[in-house]
């Protein structure tokens, strides 16, 4: 595999098999070794060129897919040179593993709690909290795992707590009038704006600003603050 392709290929961990598996896929087809693989081209028994050949093809898909594995993955499937054994060894550990894996993501994509990254790191907690619930979404997308828009965006207000109560009872009538206005009001880059403006006007409020309005839009509300 060239340089330029290897570092495309994510190393294998368990909940990113499917993803994993579908870039691995696309360099061994673009280096004709993918037939090898799913078995299209098998072994020939002669001559000795063309078995000499397939020999030589099936190393290089096997260093293909070795180069791609974690630690945990490697010495799982330690000692297996068959290119073809090596792709239905992942595929079963990843059958195995599957239910597992998505399961603890899913508990801590429905565990995460803003005030954990507040305790950590006051200054910076809601962009930590933004990017740790958008990465736990991708993890999931990229296990197979169905998140939709409304999902994402519940979670989300859930972890906000008690000290974010009076923004999602705001922000939920909000989007629930934009649904009966028959407007696609299930946004999650919406709310993660709002939210970080909302962490803005908390942290000017602390700097002594002096809010001066409130105004409700279809968005959401939006505050303005001028320095006392």
């Amino acid at each position: 595999m060239s340089s330029s392709l290897h570092h495309l290929v994510p190393k294998i961990t368990g909940p990113n098999y499917p993803a994993w598996g579908t870039k691995i896929e696309m360099v061994l087809i673009k280096d004709y070794l993918w037939p090898i693989v799913c078995e299209e081209r098998l072994r020939p028994e002669r001559p000795a060129q063309e078995v000499r050949q397939w020999d030589s093809d099936a190393r290089k898909a096997t260093t293909n897919i070795m180069l791609c594995l974690g630690e945990e993955a490697d010495q799982l499937v330690l000692g297996t040179r068959n290119p073809v054994d090596l792709w239905k060894k992942l595929q079963k550990l990843n059958e195995q593993q599957g239910y597992s894996s998505h399961f603890c993501i899913r508990k801590m994509f429905y565990e995460l709690v803003f005030v954990d990254y507040a305790k950590s790191d006051e200054d910076n907690a809601m962009s930590l909290y933004i990017n740790a619930h958008r990465s736990l979404c991708h993890e999931l997308r990229s296990a197979g795992a169905i998140i939709d828009n409304e999902t994402e965006h519940q979670v989300l207000l859930f972890g906000l707590g008690a000290s974010y109560d009076s923004f999602v009872i705001a922000t939920t009538q909000s989007f629930w009038q934009n649904a009966n206005d028959n407007q696609n009001y299930i946004d999650v880059e919406n709310l993660i704006g709002q939210l970080l403006d909302e962490d803005r006007r908390r942290k000017g409020v602390k700097l002594g600003m002096e809010p001066v309005e409130i105004s409700s839009s279809s968005t959401g509300w939006a505050l303005y603050s001028n320095r006392k």
